[in-house]
């Protein structure tokens, strides 16, 4: 009788802990936490992003010595705010261009999406073009 007593205690000990655990935080919802500025995807807007100026993002000399031509692909989040955050590389360039293009992907500036009348966040997909012609390499 004594040891069904002390195994009781045990396990009722043992049990407690797992009682007083702070609750966790479910991360397989898709609703945003209280306060949280959400990001939506393109097609979940009701009124698209406009771009009002996107520059052109430069070559660097290693690029132009080295001909590289290619497309830089980014992800990045068009703000509320007005700001390009969260920016992601999808495809890059070498000698310098992916950096070139994230440079010029902060300074775009735009209009931003609305979904139901409210201004939201929005992720997009930012490309820039690199054409190496014979003007890039210093050619006459």
């Amino acid at each position: 009788m004594r040891l069904l007593s002390l195994i009781f205690l045990i396990a009722a000990f043992s049990i407690i802990p797992v009682g007083l655990a702070a609750p966790q935080e479910n991360k397989n919802s898709n609703e945003p936490n209280p306060g949280e500025d959400r990001v939506y995807k393109p097609n979940e807007v009701t009124k698209a992003t406009v771009i009002l100026f996107k520059p052109k993002a430069d070559y660097t000399a290693a690029a132009r010595k080295n001909r590289v031509s290619g497309t830089v692909a980014l992800w990045a989040v068009l703000r509320v705010s007005g700001a390009v955050t969260n920016i992601r590389i999808n495809v890059g360039l070498p000698d310098g261009l992916t950096q070139q293009a994230i440079d010029a992907a902060r300074k775009i500036k735009f209009t931003p999406a609305e979904k139901d009348d409210r201004k939201v966040s929005v992720l997009v997909k930012l490309e820039y073009k690199f054409v190496c012609d014979p003007s890039c390499h210093g050619a006459p």
